[in-house]
């Protein structure tokens, strides 16, 4: 990938369903080659649009830790990437050997899942378990950085921007959505830049009312990021940190964390390891090189916890090869009950 489709990737980091035309008239270039070049960046795995459920108030996000029988990591791996509530799964290293993002309806969902749904697959030898608080900060919101300010902002304006999940708890009611806006999440599933006509046509509504809808959708919470594979970036390596933070400076904490360049995700859980995030970096010694940043700017901050990707398995609901490019899709599905899967 040549800078010219990297800054294809960022302007749809910015916005996923931009027209083409913006998305030429931004970057520099015509329409026609910048089709081609994401047409061809799509079907060869090194980028996508991933369409992913809308999060109620009721839904579960829990980072569940599994250590393996030694030679079975892998198959672990793949029995969970075809779980539709797995929705990433990646191979680490650190006290554990997987680290798994779970989605679920509800907490009795979630019970079945870890408790029943695990405990049903060979090799897992233990798990633990992060409930998920509050998501500070989300990796829709990271961007590439090749793109200025003015051409983020017409991308953006474009989009509608958003309310981030990341800037509310998990929990928090926020914007109802419609069981009319969910059934626009499953149209976009398979492809996530359909035209509004055909959009309308499967929903069986007008185009103004389908246009309407989906306006309405990306507004209240974000639905769709665009991914390249991390091994075609500066950044290669994707390390996990696991924090105490004292009760009263989570928050501040978070954002602080939030703001910095590589940093992709923020999470608060419940326990004694309270804050966990997620970065991009260089290489494995700058693992260590950010953890000695990160005492130093925050005393307060108690690092318990430190991980980096082996391999990557899944991510939001995309299968990966080891090189983390896209090689197919397990649809996100929360709505079905983790027993069925036994």
């Amino acid at each position: 990938m040549d800078e010219l489709d990297l800054r294809i990737v960022h302007a749809l980091q910015v916005s996923p369903r931009a027209p083409w035309s913006l998305v030429a008239s931004v970057i520099g270039a015509d329409r026609a080659t910048v089709m081609r070049r994401w047409r061809r960046m799509e079907e060869a795995g090194a980028a996508w649009i991933t369409c992913y459920p809308v999060l109620s108030p009721e839904h579960t996000f829990t980072l569940v830790e599994l250590s393996c029988i030694p030679g079975r990591t892998l198959q672990v791996a793949a029995r969970l990437a075809a779980d539709p509530h797995a929705v990433s799964v990646m191979a680490c290293s650190g006290s554990s050997d997987l680290e798994v993002d779970v989605i679920t309806r509800d907490h009795r969902n979630q019970a079945r899942y870890v408790l029943e749904r695990l405990a049903a697959i060979e090799g897992i030898r233990k798990v633990r378990t992060h409930q998920a608080a509050a998501y500070h900060h989300e990796a829709s919101r990271w961007r590439l950085g090749l793109l200025d300010a003015a051409a983020e902002g017409r991308l953006a304006a474009h989009a509608s921007p958003p309310a981030m999940i990341g800037q509310k708890a998990t929990n928090d009611p926020g914007t109802a959505i419609t069981e009319a806006q969910r059934d626009i999440v499953g149209a976009l599933a398979s492809a996530p830049r359909m035209p509004t006509a055909e959009l309308a046509a499967r929903l069986g509504v007008s185009r103004a009312t389908a246009h309407r809808r989906l306006t309405e959708l990306l507004s209240a919470q974000p639905v769709m990021r665009c991914e390249l594979a991390q091994s075609l970036t500066p950044w290669p390596v994707t390390a996990t940190f696991f924090l105490r933070c004292p009760a009263d400076k989570i928050d501040v904490t978070a954002q602080a964390l939030s703001r910095l360049r590589n940093v992709r995700a923020v999470l608060a859980t419940v326990g004694h390891r309270n804050l966990c995030f997620a970065a991009w970096v260089p290489s494995i010694s700058h693992v260590v090189r950010m953890e000695s940043q990160l005492v130093t700017r925050m005393p307060h901050v108690q690092v318990t916890e430190r991980s980096f990707v082996t391999r990557p398995v899944k991510l939001m609901g995309q299968l990966l090869d080891e090189d983390g490019w896209r090689t197919g899709t397990v649809p996100i599905d929360v709505r079905r009950n983790p027993l069925e899967l036994i």
